[in-house]
């Protein structure tokens, strides 16, 4: 995929899954998600394995993908899945600044918010989650 057709599909995507790993090995989450310049913007509790993992090894890969259809054949060792996929390689780090994270707490509700309409998150309430940038070293797409 070229990197503008990754890029949109990373935009119009609704959620991928983020591989950490820690003392225990490796751990997968599915997550929603923003993306916004070359960067990539969650949130999650305060606490768990996937911050206790980033804090141990904050080198990550974040997986996009969407399965379009099943290619059939009247050989099924010749069955195909047409599909898209983005893997984004970097590096996560936890979002402190208070601006920042309503910023980002705000640009992923506006995201998922199917009218636009809803109340702006307050720095109050960003108190209350962790939020993170993933900062892309490497992105590789394909489709079949």
């Amino acid at each position: 995929m070229a990197l503008a057709e990754v890029r949109g599909f990373l935009e119009q995507a609704q959620w991928g899954r983020l591989a950490t790993n820690g003392r225990q090995g490796p751990y997968v989450t599915p997550l929603h998600y923003v993306l916004e310049g070359d960067r990539i913007y969650f949130h999650c509790a305060l606490r768990g394995r996937k911050l206790d993992n980033i804090n141990y090894d904050n080198r990550v890969c974040f997986e996009v993908s969407e399965m379009l259809g099943i290619k059939e054949h009247a050989n099924p060792c010749k069955f195909s899945t047409s599909y898209k996929s983005v893997l984004v390689f970097g590096l996560a780090e936890l979002v402190n600044n208070s601006q920042d994270k309503v910023k980002v707490l705000n640009l992923i509700s506006q995201k998922y918010s199917s009218t636009g309409n809803f109340e702006p998150i307050t720095g109050e309430q960003s108190k209350s989650v962790a939020v993170l940038v993933l900062k892309i070293d490497e992105v590789s797409g394909k489709k079949a």
